[in-house]
């Protein structure tokens, strides 16, 4: 296996992330999903600050008003397919 059909292994997913900048919330929702995920956001010095599952197409709000202003890393997996995407996110 060379490594570009490691990188088309995992789908494409739908994801849409709003309002990114942010200030106290964002809002995360995918598309045509149909397995749960585990969300996971990242501070900018790799410390795990948020862990959660989501499932179906719905919408889920992440509070990030007590997180201090910068840059985090959403981390979005699955179990059959593991980190789907990675997306910045930054709150002010």
């Amino acid at each position: 296996m060379n490594f570009s059909e490691i990188e088309n292994f995992a789908p494409e997913i739908l994801m849409s992330v709003y309002p990114n900048p942010t200030t106290s919330e964002i809002n995360l929702e995918i598309k045509e999903n149909s397995e749960i995920l585990t969300l996971q956001i990242l501070d900018a010095s790799g410390k795990l600050i948020f862990s959660d599952t989501y499932s179906g197409n719905s919408l889920k709000k992440i509070d990030f008003s007590n997180y201090a202003d910068g840059l985090y890393l959403l981390q979005v997996s699955s179990p059959e397919n593991g980190l789907l995407k990675t997306l910045k996110i930054q709150k002010f």
